[in-house]
């Protein structure tokens, strides 16, 4: 893999561990597309929770040789919005006298990662969703995928969505 593109993974690999659900879709692609191996993927499978099983992908990726950044960046259509983070970072030039971090912007991520957020919870919702404030609403809503406000309080209203227990 390039060292741009590990430092990238580097960069970022916070936020993509706490945005990315990787069972779905991005394991089964890599492997489909020979970037991960039979083992790797029942190793990130075998992992508790999804931040664990992103963090252990970012680990490997690196190590898997120079199609490995292309085909994760190809992974991750459901994830639009952590795609276009990445590929802004590549973009943007560091300034002359800088060290080289850049901070890209987020506009247009909230919007996308909402759709996709609407998408998955689908018609089975009961009850009313509303956004929360922007420091509580990535947790919530990767924790639960629909959540119901009343009076303050909140429940989940979709158990029926939950991942399989191989996912969690």
């Amino acid at each position: 893999m390039d060292p741009v593109h590990k430092a990238v993974l580097r960069k970022h690999r916070v936020y993509l561990s706490g945005e990315l659900l990787v069972c779905d879709t991005i394991v089964p692609f890599l492997f489909q597309e020979e970037v991960l191996t039979e083992a790797q993927v029942e190793d990130i499978e075998s992992l508790a929770t999804n931040r664990l099983k992103a963090l252990r992908l970012l680990d490997l990726l690196p190590t898997r040789g120079p199609r490995a950044f292309h085909c994760f960046l190809r992974s991750l259509e459901d994830f639009s919005w952590a795609r276009d983070r990445l590929q802004l970072e590549l973009q943007t030039p560091p300034e002359p006298g800088s060290t080289g971090i850049s901070y890209p912007t987020t506009a247009g991520h909230d919007e996308n990662r909402t759709k996709w957020i609407r998408m998955k919870a689908g018609s089975g919702l009961r009850g009313e969703t509303r956004s929360r404030s922007r420091s509580t609403e990535g947790l919530s809503e990767r924790m639960f995928p629909a959540v119901t406000v009343n009076l303050g309080h909140t429940e989940n209203s979709a158990s029926h969505l939950r991942r399989p227990a191989a996912c969690r």
